[in-house]
């Protein structure tokens, strides 16, 4: 799976926020990303945890990505754990309705933390 850089998803964001602002947009994906103005390395925003925190979560996903709208609630935010007979029932078939992920989760946090631990210690080494 491809891995992508922060520019990517600001572009996405200032062409179709309808309120973009550039430099508050690219400022707050490099803090996001740990590019800058960041140096709690250990905290990466995770696409599934983060909104298990917020009440109504469900009801928002599927508000604004109505090919879930069948999804059981407890693959909702993690539509790749569906068996494919959960599939074909919620109408959403991985691949096809939905796309694929685009990076697995849990070895990109892991390759990003290294990568922000190697990076912090040759900095401080100067």
């Amino acid at each position: 799976m491809a891995e992508l850089g922060w520019e990517a998803g600001q572009g996405v964001f200032d062409r179709l926020l309808i309120d973009a602002d550039w430099s508050l947009n690219a400022s707050n994906w490099m803090w996001l990303s740990a590019s800058a103005f960041f140096t709690a390395i250990d905290r990466i925003y995770s696409p599934v945890a983060f909104p298990r925190k917020y009440p109504g979560a469900g009801a928002y996903v599927r508000h604004y990505l109505p090919e879930l709208a069948g999804v059981p609630d407890a693959c909702l935010l993690e539509p790749w754990t569906m068996t494919a007979a959960q599939q074909r029932q919620a109408g959403c078939v991985l691949g096809r309705d939905y796309p694929l992920p685009v990076v697995e989760h849990a070895a990109a946090r892991a390759r990003n933390l290294d990568r922000m631990r190697a990076a912090y210690a040759r900095a401080r080494r100067g």
